[in-house]
């Protein structure tokens, strides 16, 4: 596909200036600013001349580093979700068509490092605790949606996809 990468508005949308900085980055699965204003991309992308994983730019955009997904840590090189708590904590799933895992880095431990490669938690459950068996074959998830309760900051609910054919 033709990367178009994100766009950005200072001004509620009413123009819009296109991120050079981005121009690798397809399948943008979400955003997220944390609260320090940071911003983090979740990409799904295929190739490994495209930008891969969960991103970080400390700068509004100009430039991005890799904090999470294969090779810097994890299984998986694609990004599925991002979420941030009111506490700060940073929950990111990664996975699609691989492995999926859900990582949390938080504030309390790390402060203005939140979010930097090496300071995040890998929180998945383990598969094969479920009540509900996975499909036959299957001991792994794929792709995982999260949302944290606005009220309480360690209130988590992910949906999981599993990766086998039921």
């Amino acid at each position: 596909p033709i990367c178009l990468g994100i766009w950005k508005s200072t001004n509620g949308g009413t123009t819009w200036t296109r991120l050079l900085s981005t121009s690798n980055f397809a399948y943008v699965q979400d955003l997220q600013l944390d609260n320090a204003g940071n911003l983090y991309a979740a990409l799904r992308n295929r190739t490994v001349t495209q930008a891969l994983g969960i991103q970080k730019s400390i700068d509004g955009g100009l430039s991005w580093t890799q904090v999470l997904g294969s090779p810097v840590f994890g299984p998986s090189s694609r990004g599925a979700d991002l979420e941030l708590a009111a506490n700060g904590d940073l929950y990111a799933s990664i996975g699609f068509f691989a492995q999926g895992r859900i990582y949390k880095s938080s504030a309390a431990l790390h402060g203005i490092n939140v979010g930097n490669a090496g300071a995040w938690e890998d929180i998945t459950p383990d598969p094969s605790s479920n009540v509900v068996p996975l499909a036959t074959g299957s001991d792994a998830y794929d792709r995982i949606e999260l949302a944290v309760a606005p009220s309480n900051p360690d209130l988590l609910y992910a949906i999981f996809e599993g990766n086998g054919t039921q």
